[in-house]
């Protein structure tokens, strides 16, 4: 077992403080009083008596003990007087989650009790004894032959496997589970991972039979264990889990369990009394900035507890140690990082499913975050910077939580992060994922301004999950504000440890940007493989647009060394660089972003409904791409919980989509899951029963084409040899084929422009016709767009419509506006129209059916550099 803390400040030396004349000093030790002024001489006991203290400008100043509390911070700092939070004389300061527990009695089982009035929740208490984590009573204790975790040296909450297997019903049958008893498991927690295992899965044991049938119920709401479904494309089953929190586990040294009744039983090493050295978690969150700004945290240790930085603005994590942060083994939605059904990102504000980075321009510098049930990082909002930090063993439960997660933050603008000179590894699935779908109300992969993410190190990623990557993303746009796309350049990546890729052999990549991952130029990156591991570099999967994967990325299959037996000539072009944290020499923050051409107040003028503000003279000059505008918006309820898109049955929609996948039929040649292929003169895909009402005036279309004859595609209604309708032809986009499937790289985004009769109701075909009989080319999905019928807004919608010189003029853009946890946000719109220039009057229309006024305080316009 690993010791709780190691010797931090020396390894993640702080940067000098900034010059900043603070106006007060305050001193806080645990022998102090809250009482006391908080000098030197008379210290405040707590954290929070302390930050209560400060205003801006001001220092507190914290010496050495452990402080068992929640900080949360009353005020912000301001940019010329931020507010610092530090270690004295880099002390060793701890903030604890837990609590001692005292009064231990040891009963004639041998087994220590004492009652600990608190609780977690099933599967989210944790004990620790001597400063060291314990197992919760668990079944196998060591796992079995050939399922242990590929990686040695992990800490002692990792799952411990046995053979399980699903069967049709909620059932999971395993021959480590017989006993001589029915009801010998019930009340266990199972965690486990089958079938496809994108994700482990939990649930509790309602029953058990003593052959080994254990019935689960509740479990895990996304379910991929039900045999009763075809899973012949993963079979055979190949199960495995655990049993946790039950009477009958407790039976190794360092083993615990809280009973109903609130007696802890604690099965204590040979010899060891747990009298003054027992710890049990009470709290989820250490250091709370929810709606803070300007405010930095230095040189701090916490364990048994996590931080959020949600909604946060220029707030800085600097040289602070996070250790088992976040624990669970069990949780209602692996895909989406629920714990608990809380509704809006309830887990997240207690800080149980990672150390949260939100809001916008934040910065975690020089950190250590090891030891996490769920992610590392969930970085959301804007502008964050993440680097120089070693993020280690998260995901231990194995969710989508990454080691880094990137998170979408509804109708806000995000990304544009600077992930930088960072060490991950030795994590349950992804190092560091893209979190995307089809969730916008364009049907678009889910926006984000272009990230930075570079001389990172990634390595033993997959240590559980499967079908995935070390690095992973899906339906993620991570170019979409402008022309500047997110930069993967010269990072090391190796060792990706997917048990489906490896025993079933797929190509699937250590680097596997997933179906619809749009705007990443990767070059310049070295990755290798050592044998037992993934041995595929890299797999964009279809439609991968925008998107390069560049010669400059050097690959060695067979590299059985580490990091130190890199030779020069292993790195691309031969030219060594820096990657991966470094304690010692600190590598400088690069500079990142998209070029900003100018800014404009908008006043806080607040507008209700209907209304609109004119803004005159504003410089459209150099081309902008991107519009945001910085706002205010009280309403929670605007804009959330709409369809991302509609059909234009009924009242009409701003566009519908049409996904290849589950809404086309195809003509019998016509092959492929996703992507339609074999697509040759004569074929189709059928859109049936498709309501385009008043009709659409423009086709969006996701192709590629590595076949140069004439091609086109005609539109025909209700037949495959009715009329057509309309005839578009289709490029030739030099696509290649990559893949033993066959599918073509990269795909581009065409949009063609649709005459006025593609209307009303009808089965619609897309007949392909051209191309010398070669297959012409592969979709993924179309959508028609800008409905030519009024659409109205459902009552709890809102548009920020941007337009020139009138308030009925051209439209610019179309913003769609959310309210987040409180202060002021930040939402984009993309600039379609490319001949701007000069002086012109911007007029903002606020549109909804509510009676919510949104004020606006500042536009931005930008473009790619």
């Amino acid at each position: 077992m690993k010791p709780l803390l190691r010797a931090s400040l020396r390894f993640f030396p702080l940067l000098p403080l900034l010059a900043v004349a603070y106006s007060a000093e305050f001193h806080v030790a645990p022998a102090g009083d809250d009482a006391n002024p908080g000098t030197a001489a008379k210290p405040l006991a707590t954290l929070q008596a302390g930050v209560n203290r400060l205003q801006p400008g001001d220092t507190l100043l914290v010496h050495a003990g452990v402080y068992r509390e929640t900080v949360k911070f009353p005020r912000s700092g301001t940019a010329a007087a931020p507010i610092s939070v530090q270690a004295y004389k880099g002390e060793r300061v701890l903030i604890s989650g837990c609590d001692p527990v005292a009064n231990w009695k040891l009963g004639e089982d041998k087994l220590w009790r004492a009652r600990v009035a608190w609780t977690l929740g099933p599967g989210k208490d944790q004990l620790f004894f001597r400063g060291q984590a314990m197992r919760e009573a668990r079944f196998p204790n060591e796992a079995e032959a050939e399922l242990s975790l590929p990686v040695d040296g992990l800490n002692p909450l990792q799952p411990t496997f046995a053979a399980f297997n699903a069967l049709p019903g909620n059932l999971i049958t395993g021959a480590a589970a017989r006993s001589d008893r029915d009801a010998a498991w019930q009340g266990a927690i199972y965690y486990g991972v089958h079938w496809q295992g994108w994700a482990a899965q939990t649930g509790m044991v309602r029953s058990s039979k003593r052959n080994g049938v254990l019935t689960m119920e509740p479990r895990t709401s996304r379910w991929w264990w039900d045999a009763s479904k075809s899973n012949a494309w993963v079979a055979p089953e190949r199960g495995r889990g655990m049993l946790v929190g039950h009477r009958s586990a407790l039976d190794a040294p360092g083993e615990w369990l809280r009973e109903a009744d609130g007696t802890l039983l604690f099965y204590a090493p040979a010899g060891e009394s747990p009298e003054g050295h027992v710890e049990f978690k009470r709290r989820h969150l250490a250091i709370d900035l929810t709606d803070r700004a300007h405010i930095r945290i230095a040189g701090l240790q916490v364990v048994a507890a996590s931080a959020s930085l949600r909604n946060a603005e220029h707030c800085t994590l600097e040289g602070c140690v996070f250790e088992y942060f976040t624990h669970f083994t069990r949780f209602d939605d692996a895909r989406n990082g629920e714990i608990d059904k809380l509704g809006d990102r309830g887990p997240l504000e207690r800080g149980e499913v990672a150390l949260i980075v939100g809001g916008r321009k934040n910065t975690v510098v020089h950190c250590r975050l090891s030891y996490s049930a769920g992610g590392g990082l969930y970085v959301e909002g804007y502008g964050q910077v993440i680097h120089n930090n070693l993020i280690e063993e998260c995901s231990y439960t194995c969710t989508y939580l990454a080691g880094l997660m990137v998170g979408w933050n509804g109708e806000l603008l995000s990304g544009g992060h600077t992930i930088t000179h960072n060490t991950i590894r030795r994590c349950g699935r992804a190092l560091l994922h893209l979190d995307g779908g089809p969730g916008t109300r364009d049907g678009n992969p889910q926006p984000f301004a272009a990230m930075l993410i570079a001389h990172n190190h990634l390595y033993d990623g997959m240590l559980q999950g499967r079908d995935g990557g070390a690095l992973n993303s899906f339906w993620t746009d991570a170019g979409a504000y402008s022309d500047l796309r997110t930069e993967f350049r010269h990072n090391v990546i190796h060792d990706c440890y997917d048990p489906k890729a490896i025993e079933d052999g797929w190509h699937l990549g250590i680097v596997y940007w997933d179906n619809n991952t749009h705007g990443i130029n990767n070059h310049h990156n070295l990755i290798w493989a050592k044998p037992g591991t993934v041995a595929t570099p890299y797999l964009l999967n279809a439609p991968s647009v925008n998107t390069t994967w560049d010669a400059t990325n050097r690959f060695l299959p067979e590299h059985r060394g580490g990091v130190e037996t890199l030779r020069p000539a292993d790195f691309p072009d031969g030219r060594p660089f820096a990657f991966g944290h470094n304690p010692i020499t600190p590598p400088p923050i690069p500079a990142w972003g998209p070029q900003v051409l100018g800014e404009v107040s908008l006043g806080g003028s607040q507008l209700q409904p209907g209304a609109a503000h004119a803004q005159p003279a504003v410089s459209l000059d150099g081309a902008p791409q991107t519009l945001v505008v910085r706002y205010d918006l009280a309403d929670r309820k605007i804009n959330r919980g709409l369809q991302p898109f509609q059909s234009a049955s009924g009242r009409g929609s701003r566009a519908f989509l049409a996904q290849m996948a589950d809404k086309a039929e195809r003509s019998p040649k016509v092959t492929g899951r996703w992507v339609p292929r074999n697509l040759i003169d004569g074929e189709y895909l059928k859109l049936p029963a498709t309501d385009l009402g008043e009709g659409y005036a423009r086709l969006h279309f996701v192709w590629a084409s590595r076949n140069p004859a004439a091609k086109w595609l005609e539109i025909r209604l209700d037949a495959p040899d009715a009329p057509t309708v309309a005839r578009i032809e289709l490029p030739h986009t030099s696509a290649e084929k990559v893949g033993r499937e066959g599918f073509l790289f990269p795909f581009q985004v065409f949009k063609f422009p649709l005459p006025a009769e593609v209307r009303g109701r009808h089965d619609v075909y897309l007949v392909f016709k051209g191309g010398d009989g070669a297959e012409i080319g592969q979709t993924s999905f179309l959508r028609f767009e800008h409905y030519r019928g009024p659409v109205p807004l459902l009552p709890n919608e809102a548009v920020l419509e941007v337009r020139l010189d009138r308030p009925e003029g051209e439209l610019l853009t179309t913003l769609h506006p959310q309210a987040t946890a409180g202060g002021l946000c930040e939402t984009a719109g993309k600039i379609e129209k490319r001949d701007l220039g000069g002086s012109r009057a911007l007029h903002f229309v606020w549109r909804t059916p509510s009676t919510t006024a949104i004020t606006l305080h500042s536009l931005r316009l930008e473009r790619g550099r």
